[in-house]
């Protein structure tokens, strides 16, 4: 009697063992495909915000170019004065 009562136990707690390790099985895959699609949505905002750095960064490198060369042509005198001529001739480079 007490052996198959012993069996029955044991094939029982068999059972409920395999019922528990199916459901955290089950868990960890939901949460693992929630991880992937979280790391997925985290990858493509990360790529949209670097794709806009880029871009801010040609414009800050093509303002830095324009200003370089605002500078070039905003040198108006090299010495200490200048004839008529020679600022007219720089005054229609600034403009």
């Amino acid at each position: 009697v007490h052996c198959t009562e012993g069996q029955a136990l044991l094939n029982t707690l068999l059972v409920t063992r395999e019922q528990l390790e199916d459901r955290c099985l089950e868990t960890v895959q939901q949460e693992w495909g929630s991880y992937q699609t979280r790391l997925g949505e985290t990858r493509s905002q990360l790529n949209s915000a670097l794709a806009k750095l880029r871009q801010i960064e040609q414009k800050f490198q093509r303002l830095d170019n324009w200003l370089k060369g605002m500078e070039t042509k905003g040198q108006l005198r090299t010495g200490r004065r200048s004839d008529r001529a020679t600022k007219e001739a720089q005054l229609q480079l600034l403009k």
